[in-house]
């Protein structure tokens, strides 16, 4: 039975989190525990390849569940198991990542008729994708908006009175950082190696995973001064089995990556230094997250950027604006 919609300690949330990298299930997780921590139990579908991978029980506990819907599953399977799972009415609060239709447009038809309490999150889209489906109108029918530090949201929603900023979503607070040296340890790093380390994670879909292994074998012989490892949360892909990389952060000279979500906001609240190549995406514009001086096309520029940045340090205190989304959204 859904609990009271005023009983702010027992509510029962619902966070559609699709899509088939780890982005969007990283994020949600986020949220989630922040949400846990208030009294709120939440339920996450997902369809990432990761999801059988990451230790989400240790996220939730016995506050939380993962619904995971097969990655491989046909459209139509994917859109009968979302249906399902949405017009389940046993919940107090529904929360939409990224995509206000719903990855196929399997929510177009059934968001105006679902009267409990409705968040979109929204992440920076395709200004293509948002003119295409006219979200500008769509996400009207939503009783709250959530812009998670992102700098490029839809046109003149921050005018929409139910509009609201958070700063960026983080999968651990800044308490949950370990320090230098433990960080070292658990990225397998030789207590005797002091080399700079430089991270490439691989959180892609299977193409951007043989770019970054490639990659990987690549910068380790151009390069002796540094470490590079891969990481991973799928055991035997990369040299390290580990998630999550920002509970490490204090241990790395420098990311390599593309310019998701999740990556660019840690390594921004870390200070750590980053390169990286955006990627394509159908609703994503990695591009725009990426500071001048942080893209790279060839090997050649990621090894020129390695001789001339300084070992990275401790981070300072940072914000994590999951807390603020979950006072947002208590307040519906």
């Amino acid at each position: 039975m859904a609990t009271k919609a005023n009983d702010k300690k027992l509510q029962h949330w619902k966070l559609y989190a699709l899509g088939g990298g780890l982005g969007h299930l990283q994020r949600s997780l986020a949220l989630a525990r922040a949400a846990i921590r208030k009294g709120h139990f939440v339920d996450i579908i997902c369809n990432s390849r990761f999801s059988k991978f990451i230790p989400w029980e240790g996220e939730l506990g016995d506050s939380g569940s993962l619904t995971i819907i097969d990655n491989k599953s046909s459209i139509k399977k994917t859109f009968e198991s979302i249906i399902k799972w949405i017009t389940n009415d046993h919940f107090d609060q529904l929360i939409i990542d990224t995509l206000p239709r719903g990855i196929a447009g399997e929510l177009k038809d059934i968001i105006k008729s679902i009267k409990k309490p409705k968040t979109f999150i929204h992440r920076d889209l395709n200004p293509d994708y948002v003119k295409q489906f006219n979200l500008n109108e769509f996400i009207k029918q939503y009783d709250l908006i959530i812009v998670p530090g992102e700098k490029n949201p839809i046109k003149n929603i921050n005018q929409l009175s139910f509009c609201h900023s958070t700063d960026p979503w983080l999968i651990r607070n800044y308490s949950e950082i370990k320090n230098k040296n433990l960080a070292r340890v658990k990225l397998e790093m030789d207590p005797n190696d002091h080399r700079p380390l430089a991270i490439i994670p691989v959180t892609g879909n299977l193409d951007e995973e043989r770019l970054f292994l490639k990659l990987k074998s690549e910068l380790q012989n151009s390069t002796s001064s540094w470490a590079i490892k891969t990481v991973s949360p799928i055991p035997k892909i990369a040299d390290i089995r580990i998630w999550p990389l920002l509970e490490m952060m204090n241990g790395v000279d420098m990311v390599i990556g593309a310019g998701g979500y999740n990556t660019v906001n840690e390594v921004r609240v870390t200070r750590t230094p980053f390169i990286g190549h955006p990627l394509s995406r159908m609703y994503d514009r990695q591009e725009k997250r990426l500071k001048d001086g942080e893209i790279y096309t060839h090997i050649d520029e990621i090894s020129k950027y390695l001789q001339k940045t300084s070992l990275g340090t401790d981070c300072n205190p940072f914000i994590n604006g999951t807390f603020k989304a979950v006072e947002l959204i208590e307040t519906l």
